[in-house]
C-alpha cells in the first residue's frame, strides 16, 4: 500500500512539473510575440515615415518645378523607383494599397483587403498592426489622406481641377482614387519583412 502511496505521489508530482512547466512556456512563447510584434512594430513605423519623408519631399518638389501635373507625372514615372530604393536599404519589401486604386498594379491581396475592410468599418482611428506569419512578418498601418493628397486625390472640379484629373486619366485610365476628404482612409501602409529569428 505504501508502494502505491508512494508511486501516486510522484506521478502528481510530476504531473504537477508538467503541468507548470508548459504553463511557462507558453507564457514565455506569448512575452516573446509580443516582443517581436513590438520590435517590428517599431520598424514598420520607422520604414514608412522614411519613405513617405521620401517620396513627398519629392512630390513638394515636382509641385514646386510644374504644378500637380508635373507632381501626376513624376510618381507615374519615379514611384515605384523611389519606394524600391528604400525597401532595398531596410531589407523589406514595401506595398501602398487601396480600397480606391489609382494603379492597378497596386491591388490588394487578400490579407490587405481584410485589413483595409476593418479599418474602413472602425470608429476610433485604426492603429498600425503586426502580423507574424511562418516565413514573414507583416506591419500595416493606415494612410490618411491630408490636405496635400486632395489636390490629386480630392473632389472632382472642387479640390481636384479638372485640368490636372485630365492629366492623372492619361497616365491611369482606370483611376477610382478621387472623391476623399481629409482624414478619409486613402489605403494602407503593407510591409513585409522576412523572419529570420
Amino acid at each position: 500500500m505504501k508502494k502505491l502511496v508512494i508511486s501516486g505521489a510522484v506521478f502528481s508530482l510530476v504531473l504537477l512539473f508538467a503541468c507548470t512547466s508548459n504553463t511557462s512556456e507558453s507564457e514565455n512563447k506569448e512575452g516573446d510575440q509580443r516582443e517581436l510584434e513590438a520590435r517590428y512594430l517599431e520598424k514598420g513605423i520607422d520604414v514608412t515615415a522614411k519613405t513617405f519623408k521620401t517620396m513627398s519631399g519629392h512630390l513638394m518638389q515636382a509641385m514646386q518645378e510644374g504644378g500637380i501635373a508635373n507632381a501626376v507625372k513624376f510618381c507615374n514615372l519615379n514611384a515605384y523607383a523611389l519606394v524600391d530604393s528604400i525597401a532595398r536599404s531596410q531589407n523589406v519589401t514595401i506595398k501602398r494599397t487601396s480600397h480606391k486604386l489609382r494603379n492597378k498594379k497596386n491591388g490588394p491581396d487578400p490579407d490587405e483587403e481584410k485589413v483595409i475592410q476593418d479599418y474602413l468599418t472602425q470608429n476610433e482611428i485604426p492603429a498600425p498592426r503586426v502580423r507574424i506569419q511562418e516565413k514573414s512578418i507583416r506591419y500595416f498601418a493606415p494612410i490618411h489622406v491630408i490636405d496635400n493628397c486632395l489636390k490629386c486625390h480630392g473632389t472632382f472640379n472642387s479640390t481636384l481641377k479638372s485640368s490636372d484629373y485630365a492629366v492623372i486619366q492619361e497616365l491611369y485610365p482606370e483611376d477610382q482614387a478621387i472623391g476623399f476628404e481629409v482624414g478619409d482612409l486613402r489605403g494602407i501602409w503593407s510591409l513585409e519583412f522576412a523572419r529570420n529569428e
